[in-house]
């Protein structure tokens, strides 16, 4: 466990962030689950709320959520909270359990997750730059096809349907262009009435009722639409780019902390990991150290020998040194006069 006062904020700091942005994505799953597999209740409950006011929403915000509250546009924005959420459920848990149990191989992980989403985004933005005008004509092609295969009118429209309709009485507009692009539109063409040239919502609308409802204040608009009854020559890709624009600063400080957050979450990861790779080295140090003065200890001293043998100065025959037998005394002879000398003659 790091002790340290650098690693014990680093860790502090991880754990809260992560733990903000999994309370967060687990309430989006919950959310996108229950839309899902129950939408039902879900409308049923939202609506009683508004009736009754249980839940005090401004007038605006109520009958938004009253108009969004069908079901194929539900079932879409499950689609996308279960996406959402799942992954940044997987990433802000990665990185709550690598810095609350001081894991490496989770706070490593959870580095390469964040690098990852870094590089997108500088990617995105540095293709948005470099190909302004393709990305414009990709952009353009885009809002046209989704028009064109999944914008529909009708009782129960989808979650694209109520996003354009949205959109072009916001910005007083009609189509990418103009109206043009509803008569290549199938789905507007399947679902529309007879004679139906726009949707209702390229009209000027009847400020009475909307929101939530797309009422055109002449009724002729549908089918006879002109410059003082709708917006059909007006088209939403100027007006939004022109918005975008306008607001430019907001979004570029908005990714601009948001990367900087991200850079700071990756470093405070890898610290944190090098100061946990450092602890446990030190630990196992002393742990060692441990266990050698713990054998130093137990081991008891040699016993001492008692002294068998004879003092230094009494010499030991060697058993390899064979002695030769003491020779007796020699025996005393009797004493003889030495011999005479004869005399032979004079």
């Amino acid at each position: 466990m790091v002790t340290d006062c650098g690693p014990s904020f680093t860790k502090c700091f991880l754990t809260l962030l992560n733990f903000v942005f999994f309370f967060s994505s687990s309430a989006i799953l919950i959310l996108g689950c229950w839309l899902y597999s129950h939408k039902e209740s879900f409308m049923t409950l939202t609506q009683l709320g508004l009736e009754n006011q249980h839940v005090q929403l401004p007038t605006e915000v109520a009958k938004t959520i009253q108009e969004i509250n069908q079901p194929l546009a539900l079932e879409q924005l499950a689609h996308g909270l279960l996406y959402l959420g799942g992954f940044v459920f997987l990433v802000s848990m990665v990185g709550y359990c690598g810095a609350s149990k001081e894991s490496r191989f989770l706070l490593v992980l959870y580095s390469l997750f964040l690098t990852v989403i870094i590089g997108s985004q500088i990617f995105l933005i540095g293709i948005t730059c470099a190909y302004r005008y393709e990305v414009e004509r990709s952009t353009k092609s885009l809002l046209r096809s989704s028009l064109e295969n999944h914008f529909s009118v009708g009782e129960k429209p989808n979650a694209v349907s109520l996003a354009w309709n949205f959109v072009m009485a916001e910005f007083q507009c009609c189509g990418v262009d103009n109206y043009t692009d509803f008569q290549r539109s199938r789905t507007f063409l399947d679902t529309r009435s007879s004679h139906q040239m726009l949707p209702p919502a390229c009209c000027i609308l009847n400020q009475e009722q909307y929101p939530p409802y797309f009422e055109p204040e002449d009724s002729n608009c549908l089918t006879a639409p002109t410059s003082y009854n709708s917006f059909f020559l007006k088209g939403c890709y100027d007006k939004l780019f022109t918005r975008i624009l306008a607001h430019l600063n907001p979004v570029l400080i908005t990714i601009i902390c948001l990367v900087t957050l991200e850079l700071l979450a990756i470093i405070f990861a890898l610290c944190l990991s090098k100061a946990v790779d450092r602890d446990l080295r030190i630990q196992e140090h002393e742990k060692r150290n441990k266990n050698r003065k713990k054998k130093k200890k137990t081991m008891a001293p040699p016993p001492k020998e008692v002294c068998q043998s004879p003092p230094a100065y009494v010499s030991q025959p060697s058993e390899h040194v064979s002695f030769l037998p003491v020779a007796s005394a020699p025996e005393v002879l009797p004493s003889v006069p030495p011999p005479s000398y004869f005399k032979y003659g004079n």
